[in-house]
């Protein structure tokens, strides 16, 4: 005798596998041409993302991690959990900003809806009573309401989401789409809230402002919010692992634990080479074990480091041993035509090796006896900046890279930090203009933790499908790089003309102009990209 929870897995299996919703063009093309009979027909917009998306989500194994995901609060459930998962990753994955647009926006979409496993009745009038009183606007329905989905979605748990996030980035690595050997970007990022948030936390910083009389002066600014960490693959701008935690939380709490934790996401089909990290993870002990683990790091100096003041006094002296400097000149092409002139603009480095003045860089509990006369401490390169694009650092403050690369080459070492500015516009900014990452479902802290972890999660899904789709020829054209707004313009752009189509358990998409030609209805000027009666008819093999 099967437990009501089994049957509960397994009926959400049915659903979010789709099985009782597959994509069958055939099968939608016969009834048309001989019964003119189907069950419903719409307009292929946000139909069109979630179609292909949908597919290849089942396809990598995602769709089966979701329907096992159970949230940490609440029994029961009038619409099951994995379904609510789906609508928030739609949401998402269609870039709705607000929880209120969904009625109008997704809700209404009735193909969208049945693609995530809704039927016509609850999609008009809602899996229960309540809020009847809205569906007396036209526009306004769907299965459930924005509020019910918030606050479901802000019930799942940090532990419950972190391990739905990384069993996904697990699926997305097997794959072999990432490279095998990766560079890597550790950084964190601001999800700033009011003070009206359950659970936020509070701290105070100095920031440098002009006052009224164009005079710069620090003042104290309390904010309120959380930090959320990120590491990202900079090859395809896929983030492996995430951390949140309250605001004043320091940055270089989690960098063991997020670095441990993409290893085994990423399992045996890659694995972590090089990492670039910011200066607010600068901690000796933490550089020697990621050392120890065979990884190569590269980190700004503080200005008032030893080994910061050391490496740029050696730097004045190009020709003591284990100084190396090197030189880059960039052209740089200005104005058109017979106006145009090419800049040469020059960069200056100088490698230092083997300084070991930075005491606190070794094995834990070493740093404290550096006091020791047999004290030795740990030897570490770095790269000084003396001239970057033909201009000169300010007086006294050139940039200082330490890292346990080989500095022979230090263009080498600073070419490999550049890729750090990944994170912050391929990530943060992205993830904060274009998929909202700051705009929680709710004024919880339940809600912050999932809205972060399932907007990450949607994006790196979506680069991923991307990536696929790119190799099938399905949705990209070979070899074009588009943005994530460009892409979604130019999906609508494709689909203008087209419809999908429902039959009982299948779905089909047409042009509007080729369910036409199976009515038999004769088209004098069809749609250039449709098929011709005959091309439909040995297509499809109608008889």
């Amino acid at each position: 005798m099967r437990s009501s929870q089994d049957q509960l897995e397994e009926g959400c299996m049915d659903v979010l596998s789709w099985q009782a919703v597959q994509r069958d063009d055939e099968a939608l093309a016969k009834a048309l041409w001989k019964s003119r009979k189907v069950k419903s027909v719409w307009a292929l917009d946000q139909t069109a993302l979630l179609d292909d998306y949908i597919y290849y989500l089942n396809r990598l194994g995602v769709l089966e991690a979701i329907a096992k995901t159970h949230p940490q609060e609440g029994k029961r459930f009038l619409v099951p959990f994995c379904q609510l998962i789906m609508l928030y990753l739609a949401k998402q994955a269609c870039g709705i900003e607000s929880m209120n647009a969904l009625p109008d926006v997704l809700f209404s979409n009735e193909g969208a809806m049945r693609l995530l496993g809704f039927n016509a009745y609850q999609i008009r009038n809602g899996v229960c009573r309540r809020g009847q009183w809205r569906r007396q606007d036209p526009d306004k329905f769907g299965p459930v309401c924005p509020e019910m989905l918030a606050a479901n979605i802000a019930k799942m748990g940090h532990e419950k989401v972190e391990q739905l996030f990384n069993r996904s980035i697990r699926y997305i690595a097997r794959t072999g789409i990432l490279p095998d050997k990766l560079t890597v970007s550790l950084d964190a990022t601001d999800i700033l809230t009011t003070d009206r948030y359950e659970g936020c936390g509070r701290v105070t910083r100095k920031r440098t402002e002009r006052d009224k009389t164009g005079h710069l002066q620090t003042i104290e600014v309390t904010v309120h919010g959380w930090k959320l960490w990120g590491l990202l693959e900079c090859t395809l701008g896929i983030p492996l692992a995430l951390k949140i935690a309250p605001i004043q939380v320091a940055d270089n709490t989690f960098t063991r634990s997020i670095l441990e934790q993409a290893e085994k996401n990423l399992g045996k089909w890659a694995s972590l080479e090089n990492i670039v990290l910011d200066r607010g993870f600068l901690d000796g002990e933490d550089l020697w074990w990621i050392e120890d683990r065979g990884l190569r790091f590269v980190i700004p100096a503080k200005t008032d480091m030893a080994i910061y003041r050391e490496a740029t006094d050696l730097a004045k002296h190009s020709d003591k041993e284990n100084i190396f400097s090197a030189n880059r000149i960039e052209k740089v092409k200005h104005g058109y035509g017979k106006k145009a002139w090419i800049e040469e603009i020059e960069t200056d480095l100088v490698g230092v090796k083997g300084l070991t003045c930075y005491d606190a860089y070794g094995p834990e509990g070493e740093s404290g006896k550096s006091n020791r006369k047999d004290f030795e401490g740990k030897a570490m390169n770095t790269v000084v900046v003396t001239l970057f694009k033909g201009k000169k650092p300010r007086p006294g403050k050139p940039c200082v890279l330490m890292t346990n690369l080989d500095v022979n080459d230090p263009f080498v070492t600073f070419d490999l930090y550049d890729q750090r500015s990944l994170i912050e516009n391929g990530l943060w900014r992205s993830g904060k203009q274009y998929w909202h990452l700051s705009h929680a479902p709710k004024k919880t802290e339940g809600a912050v933790v999932s809205h972060c972890y399932l907007t990450m999660m949607t994006m790196a899904l979506t680069t991923s499908f991307r990536s696929w789709a790119d190799e099938q020829g399905q949705k990209l054209q070979s070899g074009k790089k588009l943005g994530i707004e460009r892409y979604w313009r130019e999906l609508d752009a494709q689909n203008a003309a087209r419809v999908i189509a429902f039959l009982d358990d299948a779905y089909g998409i047409f042009y509007l102009s080729e369910i036409f030609t199976l009515l038999k209805a004769e088209i004098v000027e069809p749609h250039p990209k449709a098929r011709s009666l005959d091309q439909l008819k040995s297509h499809f093999h109608l008889e």
